[in-house]
């Protein structure tokens, strides 16, 4: 048997693909992107670490309990490889619902999915995306000289981004600075129209639903509690609008960002003794966030905070949905110009 039609016995017997088709995960052939030459989802026999075109860097951008993400390059392009570490708690179902979003969503503002492989035997799912960000919109607002012109266009650019996800009934779940990730634009050949280029990441507990009216669940889920809206810290009905708070609730440290203030803003939050999160500190965050209409930097009207402040109600009936806020931010722009 040669190498390629062994190659090519592998790939239509493996686990792997046997799982991703049974998901309804295999893309069509105009669709799929053969960065492997064993297709866009690769599976790997243990002595075929040599056959994997990729180059790592020595480059690791992040971590957690269940994951690392290193860069890698393959042929000429580096990418992001996110590893996760498939165990009883983490599944490779639950894994492969972060591939199936992702290959779902085609979004300028969203990390694009360029496969994924594994190795026979391993627990291991490698999930390889692009671009690969200069950093996550933490450290990006933690820097002294921030760069206000890209924060201008962040708020825009990121409601459209949720806007298209809750149009295909997708809840993101986990919004907040470090998994939004940032590019710098100043030395790429694709024109952007500020300097940098921010993208929405990690869609490993996102949902999706046959419908919004779907997407109202009550069934217990994993958050980050500083991010979340007050009916997801309760684990009671939520729907699409608890991406709004937490969306709201980066719209303010952008906001206090821009003036400088973001520190105040943390440490005001911080304050309280038992709880440090955004929706039990709401009164102190929304006094924060109204002081900065004094600043003369948010005189400029693309900075919305506003929109912000409804963003932040406890009610989730009374935030504007993503659309909204779309239309919302837009009529700002016009009024503007």
């Amino acid at each position: 048997m040669t190498g390629s039609s062994f190659s090519a016995g592998l790939a239509r017997v493996s686990p792997w693909r046997r799982f991703l088709k049974d998901q309804n995960l295999l893309p069509t052939d105009l669709e799929e992107q053969n960065w492997s030459d064993r297709g866009q989802h690769a599976e790997y026999r243990r002595h075929e670490h040599s056959l994997i075109p990729l180059q790592p860097q020595n480059r690791i951008l992040g971590h957690s309990a269940n994951a690392i993400v290193d860069v890698v390059r393959c042929k000429r392009i580096l990418l992001a490889r996110k590893t996760i570490r498939c165990t009883q708690r983490m599944k490779r179902e639950d894994a492969a619902r972060e591939v199936a979003h992702l290959q779902a969503v085609n979004h300028a503002h969203v990390v694009r999915l360029v496969g994924t492989y594994v190795f026979e035997g391993s627990r291991d799912l490698h999930i390889l995306l692009y671009p690969v960000a200069d950093c996550d919109l933490e450290a990006f607002m933690d820097v002294e000289d921030v760069d206000k012109a890209s924060i201008k266009t962040f708020f825009a650019c990121l409601a459209g981004t949720l806007a298209f996800l809750h149009a295909k009934a997708i809840k993101h779940m986990d919004i907040k600075p470090r998994n939004l990730l940032v590019k710098d634009m100043r030395g790429s050949t694709v024109k952007h129209d500020a300097p940098h280029k921010i993208y929405l990441a990690d869609f490993g507990i996102s949902r999706s639903y046959d419908s919004a009216l779907d997407a109202e669940t009550c069934s217990p889920t994993s958050f980050t509690r500083i991010y979340s809206a007050p009916e997801v810290v309760k684990q009671e009905t939520r729907g699409l609008k608890a991406d709004i708070f937490s969306l709201g609730c980066v719209y303010a440290e952008m906001l206090a960002a821009v003036e400088h203030s973001r520190d105040e803003l943390i440490a005001a939050r911080e304050a309280s003794p038992v709880d440090r999160s955004y929706q039990a500190n709401l009164e102190v965050v929304r006094k924060c966030v109204e002081a900065l209409t004094t600043g003369k930097l948010l005189s400029d009207r693309r900075f919305p905070q506003a929109q912000c402040l409804e963003m932040l109600e406890a009610d989730p009936e009374k935030r504007p949905s993503a659309e909204e806020l779309v239309q919302l931010l837009s009529a700002r722009e016009k009024y503007r110009s």
